[in-house]
């Protein structure tokens, strides 16, 4: 199958490189792993150290570690937590930022 670095190398080969340049992109690890070294190339990795393992034990729980952290680091507008594994059609949800923010609408 394909690995976990694939993936992330995928995502970077395509739909991270629309990502606007005022906005942060990072891939959340739920600790530190094998993939030091390519956190130190690509600059697109961050470790948390969450107490839970595995993709599907604790999700939520591991979702709310990384919202407390992006609150902790930066002042957003908005905020999307995507897998790795998923393919984001960025003009679309750009537009549909903007649409929603002329409309007076902050988060959904």
């Amino acid at each position: 199958g394909i690995s976990a670095f694939q993936r992330r190398q995928a995502v970077r080969n395509t739909w991270k490189r629309h990502v606007p340049d005022n906005s942060v992109f990072v891939f959340l690890m739920d600790n530190v792993t094998d993939v030091t070294e390519e956190a130190h190339t690509y600059g697109d990795v961050h470790f948390l150290s969450t107490k839970e393992e595995g993709q599907a034990v604790q999700f939520g729980m591991k979702y709310l570690e990384y919202v407390r952290w992006a609150e902790r680091e930066f002042q957003y507008s908005w905020l999307a937590v995507v897998d790795d594994d998923c393919f984001v059609c960025m003009e679309k949800v750009l537009a549909e930022m903007q649409s929603l923010t002329a409309h007076g609408i902050k988060s959904v």
